[in-house]
C-alpha cells in the first residue's frame, strides 16, 4: 500500500514566503527612513563667531545706555534681562550688545556674536 503524501508543507511553506516578505518590507521601510532622515538634515558650517558662514537667521541688538551711573539693583536687573534675551535668542541669530552715552554715538561694542 502506497502512502499518501501530506499537503501540510505547503501551508507552512506559504507563511514562510509571507513571514520573509513581511521582514523584508520592514527592512526597505528602516532603509528609506534613514535615507530620508539624511537628505533632509543639513550640517551647518560655522564661522569663528559662531555664526553660519552664510550669514545670520536674524539679528538682536541690544543698546545699553551709560550716560548716567546705575544703582547695583538697577545693574543687577540689566544683567538679568541681558541673561534672559541670550537664553531666548534662536538657534544662529546674532546677537550684538552696543553701549552708548550721552553723544548718541555707538561707542562702544561689547559682544557680537551667534547663539
Amino acid at each position: 500500500m502506497a502512502r499518501r503524501r501530506s499537503r501540510r508543507g505547503s501551508n507552512n511553506n506559504l507563511l514562510a514566503w509571507i513571514g520573509g516578505a513581511v521582514i523584508l518590507l520592514f527592512a526597505v521601510a528602516i532603509v528609506g527612513v534613514f535615507a530620508y532622515l539624511k537628505m533632509t538634515t543639513t550640517t551647518v558650517t560655522l564661522g569663528s563667531d559662531l555664526c553660519p558662514v552664510e550669514g545670520p537667521k536674524g539679528r538682536l541688538a541690544i543698546l545699553i545706555d551709560v550716560s548716567d551711573p546705575l544703582p547695583p539693583v538697577g545693574r543687577k536687573q540689566v544683567l538679568n534681562r541681558l541673561s534672559d534675551e541670550a537664553q531666548t535668542a534662536k538657534k544662529s541669530e546674532r546677537v550684538d550688545i552696543y553701549t552708548f552715552g550721552a553723544s548718541d554715538t555707538l561707542t562702544n561694542q561689547l559682544f557680537s556674536g551667534c547663539n
